[in-house]
């Protein structure tokens, strides 16, 4: 895998980070909201982009690791 490749996984597993911490903070106001945002896991380090989900939907997209929410 070249230097890129490499900035782009690393980027990848990054957001997949924040994503989990979103999940978590949004399980505490589930009976408030039925939906979340979370970030674009695309690898790009200068998106910004926000997808917005139930948190069954983060759960299902998550369950296989290889799967990222691109944007």
């Amino acid at each position: 895998m070249d230097d890129q490749g490499r900035r782009i996984g690393q980027n990848e597993v990054l957001f997949r980070e924040v994503n989990e911490r979103l999940r978590e903070l949004g399980e505490g106001f589930s009976l408030v909201a039925e939906q979340a945002d979370f970030v674009c896991e695309c690898g790009s380090s200068s998106c910004t982009e926000q997808i917005r989900m139930t948190l069954a939907e983060y759960e299902t997209v998550r369950r296989d690791p290889k799967r990222f929410f691109v944007r």
